[in-house]
């Protein structure tokens, strides 16, 4: 098995960051990354020692934590309307 090149898994990565709000799949990112499912999840694997779907969950949940932090009061974001984002 020839291993996947980091830019390839750097697509993947950047696709699931940029769109974390919304209902991002391994299918989204393989389809990004220009690889099998299956490739992916090796690549993933190997390179961050998770799955791609525990790497978006990781995401959406640092989002979750910090958008609150950052958030300007005066716009009406509140910790509701981020959660449900």
């Amino acid at each position: 098995m020839r291993p996947v090149a980091p830019a390839t898994l750097r697509r993947a990565v950047a696709y699931a960051e940029a769109h974390a709000d919304r209902g991002v799949t391994v299918t989204d990112l393989a389809a990004e990354a220009r690889l099998s499912v299956r490739a992916l999840q090796n690549a993933f694997r190997w390179h961050r020692d998770m799955t791609p779907s525990q790497y978006v969950r990781q995401v959406r949940l640092e989002r979750a934590h910090r958008d609150p932090q950052v958030a300007d009061p005066s716009t009406g974001a509140t910790v509701a309307a981020i959660a449900a984002r």
